[in-house]
């Protein structure tokens, strides 16, 4: 078992240290619950990533930025992507 150690900013941080951290975990969970309405099988209607066994080609790709880096300030989340 791997014991994943806490990174910065560690308490005390003011609020803007405090945003950042919540944006750079929301990076690690960007997920959105897709089958709680309408359908209930749990099969996913539409792919929003590539998991390295199907390309998307450029005019696909909805998330423009580099990872590992957090969504970018102003760009909507998943549920808001359309």
């Amino acid at each position: 078992m791997t014991v994943e150690l806490p990174r910065a900013p560690l308490p005390p941080f003011t609020r803007e240290p405090a945003r950042l951290k919540v944006r750079a975990t929301e990076y690690r969970l960007v997920k959105d619950r897709w089958t709680f309405t309408g359908k209930y099988d749990g099969l996913m209607r539409r792919r929003e990533t590539s998991v390295n066994d199907m390309p998307i080609a450029a005019s696909d790709r909805r998330f423009l930025w580099i990872a590992p880096l957090p969504r970018p300030e102003g760009h909507p989340r998943l549920v808001g992507a359309g």
